[in-house]
């Protein structure tokens, strides 16, 4: 019977074998600063705008759900929302009343 010859990509000897690195550093991710976290957009809408903590279910599906920290302006009628991300809605002040969790109101 005849021997084939092993390919060089399978020989395990000594001097085929690379050892792995040491040292090898591991990634630091950061994560990148919101544009509206630490102040409101730069419209007329937000002028004089707060911060305040609410919680919504199904009121605005533009900013989401759930427990979420918004820049409010509030009018007669409505309240401008905007969060961190940029993202705009409005509510009807009644409504908006009700959602408060956090805030100067």
């Amino acid at each position: 019977m005849k021997t084939l010859p092993i390919p060089s990509f399978l020989v395990r000897s000594k001097d085929n074998v690379t050892r792995p690195r040491l040292g090898r550093r591991s990634v630091r991710w950061v994560m990148p600063k919101l544009p509206h976290s630490k102040r409101p957009p730069k419209s007329k809408t937000f002028k004089g705008a707060e911060k305040v903590t609410i919680r919504l279910a199904d009121e605005c599906t533009k900013i989401g759900s759930g427990e979420r920290t918004v820049w409010c302006k509030v009018g007669r009628t409505w309240v401008h929302l905007c969060d961190a991300l940029g993202n705009r809605g409005k509510l009807r002040l009644d409504t908006f009343r009700n959602l408060i969790v956090k805030g100067d109101k």
